[in-house]
């Protein structure tokens, strides 16, 4: 048994490690290794990105020993990063990796919670990826996400402000033998936008073609007609903070486990909450 260890960069302002994740998407046996950094900015072309955060790849590290320290240059590994598209989305907030269309090839799931929608036109909406796996994943170039990718699925949260993508999930929910996205957006605002903070939770299903059946892009103003919408009951309370999926009942179906817990800055921020649900009998909370 061995110790590998990977050291960010630059030294204090990226958060890398919340959340980290391991596949297989090259489908080669070797494992990859996914860390993200939500607060990460970057110096792009087009100039500075705070805390647009980014996802790196480090594939086929399953014989790696030491130690990779990226400001001492290039890792010997296959390494690649996926770039915010744009300052505070907080790209890598959250990350889940499984097969969701069944070609042998662990898929990477991670969301933007802080993502602004199309043309930037619904702040704090949301922002959902799916990188799909692929035998030559390993040579893959870095990938900005202010533009489209061939190999990629973009969900775009529905209203300004829900913050889809808070936790991402997955499992077989309708028992189809392709896993499933279970995304939380835990400050949306139900039917009509007339549930204040109530929060919602989005299962949209795998499928053997993903970007055929849905396009390169889902917006979930206008969801797809397969897509579940879960919305939580009263308003403040947060449903969606955290999911989950698995087989609890034991009769080979995935079902999700969704909560109304509490209000978190982000995935990564600990601290004081308020809201969350009230329980059976109890008023719900006063509207702010």
């Amino acid at each position: 048994m061995g110790l590998f260890v990977f050291y960010d960069m630059p030294p204090g302002a990226s958060i890398t490690g919340k959340p980290v994740e391991t596949g297989d998407l090259d489908g080669n046996g070797c494992g990859d290794l996914v860390a993200t950094g939500q607060n990460a900015a970057h110096t792009l072309p087009d100039g500075g990105r705070g805390s647009a955060g980014h996802v790196r790849l480090l594939m086929n590290v399953c014989e790696a020993t030491g130690y990779i320290a990226l400001e001492e240059g290039e890792p010997e590994t296959d390494f690649f990063t996926i770039y915010g598209a744009y300052g505070g989305d907080m790209a890598g907030t959250e990350a889940y990796i499984d097969d969701f269309n069944g070609d042998g090839y662990d898929d990477l799931l991670f969301s933007a919670q802080n993502g602004d929608g199309p043309q930037q036109g619904r702040p704090n909406a949301g922002t959902v990826y799916v990188l799909f796996g692929a035998a030559d994943l390993a040579q893959h170039d870095d990938i900005d996400l202010r533009l489209l990718s061939p190999d990629m699925l973009t969900i775009h949260g529905a209203t300004r402000d829900d913050r889809l993508g808070i936790w991402v999930e997955g499992g077989d929910f309708d028992g189809d033998g392709f896993p499933d996205l279970l995304i939380g957006a835990n400050q949306a605002d139900g039917l009509g936008n007339r549930r204040i903070n109530a929060g919602e939770v989005w299962i949209i299903y795998g499928a053997a073609d993903m970007l055929a059946t849905y396009g390169p892009v889902i917006d979930l103003e206008q969801p797809p007609q397969s897509a579940t919408r879960i919305i939580g009951a009263d308003y403040d309370d947060l449903m969606g903070s955290t999911v989950w999926g698995d087989d609890l009942n034991g009769d080979g179906i995935d079902d999700a486990v969704v909560s109304a817990g509490l209000w978190r800055a982000s995935s990564g921020v600990g601290g004081l909450s308020f809201g969350g649900g009230d329980g059976p009998g109890k008023p719900p909370l006063q509207q702010r």
